[in-house]
């Protein structure tokens, strides 16, 4: 039922935010003079997560934009929206 249901969620998720907390007060340690090593391994490891949801991106645009119409209205619609991202 509901409880059950409750108990395993958080049994689900509790583990997890117990790793990640203590990751992040062990990274904050080393993270505040990083060596060269680490901003690079950060750099190619922020390109993979870019180049990712690009290619999610794509994917998703040859899925739902069929015709010309959807593909400018979709095209318009990331303009302003990245236009209103950078200005605000």
């Amino acid at each position: 039922g509901i409880p059950g249901g409750l108990l395993s969620g958080a049994l689900f998720q509790y583990p997890g935010l117990l790793m990640m907390s203590l990751a992040g007060l062990g990274a904050a340690e080393v993270l505040i003079d990083p060596a060269d090593w680490l901003r690079g391994l950060s750099a190619g490891l922020s390109a993979g997560g870019v180049a990712l949801v690009v290619d999610a991106c794509i994917g998703l645009c040859k899925k739902i934009c069929v015709d010309d119409d959807t593909m400018g209205l979709c095209l318009v619609s990331a303009c302003v929206a990245f236009h209103c991202s950078a200005h605000a």
